[in-house]
């Protein structure tokens, strides 16, 4: 079973122990699951790429607490919450995985401004409301903490906004070492390989959906 105690980039900034507030509503990319009934689509379509919770933002919508194990974790990783924030915030990856799934079918296809709260349903219908765009990538990148199996986690879904249907898409992973130092660049080069597979899985999935006219046999 995957481990979903997740610990985003600002959480590693807060350098501390910090507790949740209230109690929020499920959040998709904690909880990856597809909509039933989504009906096929016909080709091109508009996108809009909106990360979720950026690294100057403290996300604790999606954990119960920052605990004095999971702090010494991110130090035994060697991580430097400066630069995990430069390399999560930064979207010119993005521009060169995300944003470029399928040209000729997804456009036009811009960013839009960062989320700062959980994407659950009522978010989406909130960012189909204000999006003209048919499709929303919505992706998160973070940490998967456990004391054998650290992970830099990105998570991601689709949201078709005139069927206000949800896509989910696969989370990807990397496995990392305590005891090992993980500079900058190597984050940086692990997150771009992160940001490929879900390019990958994101347009496997649209053109799983997409409509296909039938042919007469006369």
């Amino acid at each position: 079973m995957r481990n979903r105690t997740v610990i985003a980039c600002g959480l590693l900034l807060a350098g501390g122990l910090m507790m949740a507030g209230p109690a929020v509503a499920a959040d998709f990319l904690d909880s990856p699951k597809s909509d039933a009934n989504i009906k096929p689509f016909v080709f091109p379509k508009s996108m809009k790429v909106i990360q979720s919770c950026t690294a100057a933002e403290f996300c604790l919508h999606h954990t119960p607490e920052v605990t004095r194990g999971q702090k010494a974790y991110a130090d035994d990783l060697g991580l430097n919450p400066v630069g995990v924030n430069r390399v999560f915030a930064d979207k010119a990856p993005v521009k060169r995985t995300l944003m470029k799934i399928d040209p000729a079918r997804l456009a036009p296809l811009t960013l839009g401004d960062d989320l700062h709260r959980p994407v659950d349903r009522d978010m989406l219908l909130k960012l189909g409301e204000r999006y003209d765009e048919d499709i929303l990538l919505i992706y998160r990148a973070g940490f998967a903490w456990h004391p054998d199996n650290p992970k830099i986690l990105l998570q991601g879904l689709l949201y078709l906004t005139k069927q206000k249907k949800v896509l989910a898409l696969s989370d990807v992973s990397h496995g990392m070492e305590y005891g090992l130092p993980h500079p900058e660049e190597t984050l940086g080069g692990i997150y771009f390989s992160l940001l490929e597979q879900m390019e990958d899985e994101a347009r496997r999935i649209l053109h799983a959906h997409k409509y296909e006219k039938r042919r007469s046999n006369y």
